[in-house]
């Protein structure tokens, strides 16, 4: 019962609407059970006056209240917007940027298939069909995620939930060894690490770990994952030796939105952070000693 009224969400309009009809009812009532009970005139006079004063009263106090949750209502509404808007901006321009240069590269590599007069003897048509294959699988890879950021800006839940971080790390880092090859994955997970996150927060390690390996261009890969509790939140890092976050990656995080010239190279960290800020976290890409780029995400602890 308590469960169905916490999730019954009352507006300030329905609110207003019991109010008048139950304040309504309550008044005939009152006025004909004081009537029924007293007498003196002149006390029952002052009885209706106390009554009507306190009706005034709670009245007030109740509109007060709404007006109050109409304001954070709005609040919270204006700040939703301006989120989508500043999402479907960076979605409007990392896809034209992404498209249009996959595109090229699939035109400019099929027109090479079909010309008779390619004296260009190094490259053979094995290679060129690979090159084809890798940027069609690129283009699916972005509608995938996407798909992804679209839903996360278009979902209208503002809850968190509470999951155990610990197995969900584990989960992605013994999919990631099966299907990767010489790659190097050290963790420091403890027995349990329990987090108020979004719903959807696992595409966090999911993305955070294919990030650690997509720009891992070092002969001997390795990445350290590592999940701890520091000052009251939980801390959840991967670590990598490759040659760093590309500058134009790192532009866009510290921005905070992207500029008419500047564009991401993927929508993986930007779906990241979205996650982690609907979780009420911190999201941060930092670089890594000696070499190498460390991704830091801090949430709560329930």
């Amino acid at each position: 019962m308590l469960g169905t009224l916490r999730s019954l969400r009352l507006t300030p309009a329905m609110i207003a609407s019991c109010y008048f009809v139950l304040s309504s009812g309550w008044i005939l009532f009152s006025d004909r059970l004081i009537g029924a009970l007293i007498d003196d005139p002149a006390r029952l006079a002052w009885i209706q006056t106390a009554k009507g004063w306190f009706f005034v009263a709670v009245s007030a106090l109740l509109l007060y209240v709404l007006v109050s949750r109409s304001q954070r209502e709005l609040e919270r509404s204006n700040d939703r917007l301006d989120a989508v808007v500043q999402q479907t901006s960076v979605l409007h321009r990392v896809l034209r940027h992404n498209l249009r240069n996959t595109c090229n590269v699939i035109r400019g590599t099929t027109e090479r298939l079909r010309s008779d007069t390619d004296t260009d003897t190094d490259v053979d048509d094995a290679t060129l069909l690979s090159i084809v294959a890798e940027e069609t699988d690129s283009l699916v890879e972005l509608s995938e995620k996407t798909s992804r950021l679209r839903t996360l800006v278009l979902d209208e839940r503002d809850h968190t939930t509470v999951l155990d971080l610990v197995p969900v790390v584990e989960a992605s880092v013994d999919r990631l060894r099966e299907t990767t090859s010489n790659v190097e994955f050290r963790t420091d997970l403890p027995a349990h690490a329990p987090v108020e996150v979004h719903p959807r927060f696992e595409l966090v390690v999911e993305e955070l770990l294919e990030n650690s390996l997509e720009h891992n261009t070092h002969e001997e890969l390795r990445v350290e994952i590592s999940v701890r509790t520091v000052d009251g939140s939980t801390v959840f890092e991967v670590s990598d030796n490759g040659s760093g976050l590309p500058e134009i990656e790192q532009d866009v995080l510290e921005m905070d939105v992207e500029r008419p010239m500047v564009h991401s190279q993927g929508l993986g960290l930007w779906l990241v952070r979205t996650i982690v800020a609907a979780s009420g976290g911190d999201f941060r890409m930092v670089d890594n000693d000696p070499r190498g780029t460390v991704a830091r995400v801090s949430v709560s602890v329930p």
